[in-house]
């Protein structure tokens, strides 16, 4: 598949398509367990649409499928611990459009590209990735990346760790521009790949038994729109 995609479209186009996909599986994937894990908690099958429609709400910060696979999907499951998490949605303004650990991690990373970072600045580079490994698993982050981290830390004076502060809490401060969902019930097939048939036919029941589209009672239902088409990955 490789081949063929750089035959058709060269090599730097067919890295990019297959980033692209990988990203996409990435978002599937930690959807399907947000939803599984929304299902199994008491009164939290009413947040399944909601997750359900997340997809757009996640997708690749600019930059950041240049980066290894984790750290998009770290980026993923902040965002989607925002709404399992919450304690009633739509989420608050704003709250969605609050930086992940991941991006954090990815804007002081660049920034270390131009110029070399201070020892207060790589101190906080490391704090940022610890806080996107606290949306990891075990093992799913490279050993020498997290032994670098662990270093950094150890060796930062309490000066350098007010001052790393500093940095992050004015980087967590940014808001981020991102699309917010809109809000439908997952098809039935699509709950039978996550849930048993019985579970995945009392979910689909007990949501309406429809596709419908279920706008949040805080947003206006959209207008009637002439046609329009977009496209992006």
């Amino acid at each position: 598949m490789d081949n063929i995609l750089q035959q058709v479209f060269g090599e730097g186009e067919a890295l990019a398509i297959e980033r692209a996909f990988r990203a996409m599986e990435i978002a599937e994937a930690e959807i399907d367990h947000a939803m599984r894990v929304a299902g199994q908690r008491e009164q939290g099958v009413e947040k399944i649409p909601y997750i359900f429609s997340m997809f757009m709400a996640v997708k690749p910060p600019n930059g950041m499928l240049e980066f290894a696979p984790f750290v998009y999907k770290a980026h993923v499951r902040e965002l989607l611990r925002r709404v399992l998490d919450a304690k009633r949605l739509p989420l608050p303004k704003g709250q969605l459009q609050k930086p992940t650990c991941a991006e954090v991690s990815m804007w002081v990373s660049e920034a270390s590209q131009v110029t070399p970072l201070s020892r207060s600045g790589a101190l906080a580079y490391a704090s940022a990735i610890r806080c996107m490994a606290s949306h990891l698993e075990a093992g799913e982050i490279p050993v020498a990346l997290w032994d670098a981290v662990q270093e950094i830390e150890g060796a930062a004076t309490d000066w350098e760790k007010e001052k790393a502060k500093e940095l992050l809490d004015y980087a967590f401060r940014r808001s981020v521009l991102r699309e917010e969902p809109v809000v439908n019930n997952p098809p039935l097939m699509r709950l039978e790949s996550i849930f048993s048939k019985t579970k995945a036919a009392q979910i689909f029941e007990q949501l309406g038994g429809t596709g419908k589209s279920q706008q949040p009672q805080s947003q206006p239902a959209p207008q009637p729109v002439q046609l329009q088409l977009s496209f992006a990955l």
